[in-house]
């Protein structure tokens, strides 16, 4: 793994598939979402990107688990 660039890997690996995201999600749980990290640091950046991903998720899966109690 280490002829695999990180950059590479969070392209075309975790923002390509986020299913591999939402599995391993806490691989990022450490990251801040309220925090935009500094635009110089790409890997990071794409931290951020995934952790926004995961709240999405996270919030639409409470939103139809709260449609399904109210029917």
């Amino acid at each position: 793994m280490n002829d695999i660039s990180p950059e590479w890997f969070y392209d075309s690996i975790l923002l390509k598939y986020p299913s591999i995201v939402f599995k391993y999600r806490s691989w990022f749980e450490h990251i801040k979402p309220d925090i935009i990290p500094n635009g110089t640091d790409l890997i990071k950046l794409k931290q951020w990107q995934i952790v926004l991903m995961i709240q999405a998720q996270i919030k639409a899966e409470q939103s139809t688990n709260e449609n399904l109690y109210l029917c």
